[in-house]
């Protein structure tokens, strides 16, 4: 399996999540935020992920996350975010072609974002913390 190397391990491990897609981990980390507890708890899951374009992949939870408190217009590079119009997870690798409104900032990649690159269209995102 290969692993993407984290660019920064500051923050501790205990909110550390590995995403595995393939035979590829991606390192990120949650924040203390509500939201971020609340998905904590639903994890491991596994969520079928769509891309759309050449900035972010999205999919559906089975559960919502009920603490929608913090909702911003758009996010940084790497951001893992809820979208709450949509009930829908998002990962964010590249700049919008417009900020998205409605989003929970949940945590951030630390992993390389080059990973994304060459990701297929349609992808199985395992999520779980770091072991």
């Amino acid at each position: 399996m290969q692993l993407v190397q984290a660019e920064d391990t500051t923050d501790t491990e205990a909110s550390q999540i590995v995403i595995t897609v393939d035979d590829v981990e991606i390192l990120a980390e949650l924040n203390d935020s509500e939201a971020a507890k609340e998905f904590g708890e639903m994890l491991p899951l596994t969520v079928s992920m769509t891309r759309m374009g050449e900035h972010e992949y999205y999919g559906g939870l089975e559960t919502p996350l009920t603490h929608t408190a913090d909702v911003q217009t758009g996010y940084a590079i790497g951001d893992l975010a809820f979208w709450t119009p949509g009930d829908l997870f998002a990962v964010y690798f590249d700049e919008p072609d417009d900020d998205p409104e409605g989003l929970m900032i949940l945590g951030h990649i630390i992993s390389d974002m080059s990973v994304f690159d060459d990701m297929a269209g349609s992808v199985e995102m395992q999520i779980d913390f770091v072991k």
